[in-house]
């Protein structure tokens, strides 16, 4: 009974600072990728610290998402799928960034159960790039050119377009 309660108030938890986020998030399609808010924004990349401005000149399919996040479980294992189908391209990177307030272990246990095991492990616990976006909700893609333009932003379960990133990665 006591784990059922501490599960509750965690679930309250994340509910209201989804809602707080929503409420006060700006607009994901005003930002590029290499404004101020991004630039000094750091997150932790298979046991690195890292910026957006790391994988300038790739091609980058960020995924913001979350272990506990129904939608972006359901989404995990295409997320996989997408990771394989590019695995040949050099200049892409797919990169799914957990806002997980558990941070790499949530990930790793993630993946485990999931039998996931080509994407990276990238976290950001703090919500950090989600707050710079002014994101209103996960799962969210957002397709960055390798200038660092957000070309792109694929919100909820929609469908990203496999063959708009096949097409520029080969021009």
């Amino acid at each position: 009974m006591a784990k059922q309660i501490k599960r509750l108030n965690i679930m309250a938890k994340i509910c209201f600072l989804s809602l707080f986020l929503a409420l006060f998030a700006v607009p994901v399609d005003s930002y590029s990728a290499y404004d101020e808010a991004w630039q000094n924004t750091e997150f932790n990349y298979e046991g690195e610290a890292k910026t957006i401005k790391d994988f300038k000149g790739k091609l980058v399919l960020m995924k913001l998402w979350a272990p506990w996040c129904g939608y972006c479980r359901k989404q995990m294992p295409v997320t996989s799928l997408i990771a394989k189908q590019f695995q040949q391209y050099d200049k892409f990177e797919l990169m799914p960034v957990s806002i997980d307030y558990r941070g790499v272990n949530a990930v790793e246990k993630f993946y485990k159960e999931m039998s996931i095991n080509n994407l990276s492990v990238v976290t950001d616990v703090k919500n950090n790039l989600f707050r710079a976006l002014g994101l209103r909700g996960i799962p969210v893609f957002l397709l960055i050119s390798p200038e660092g333009d957000i070309i792109k932003k694929y919100q909820g379960v929609s469908k990203v377009d496999i063959d708009y990133i096949k097409r520029l990665l080969e021009n």
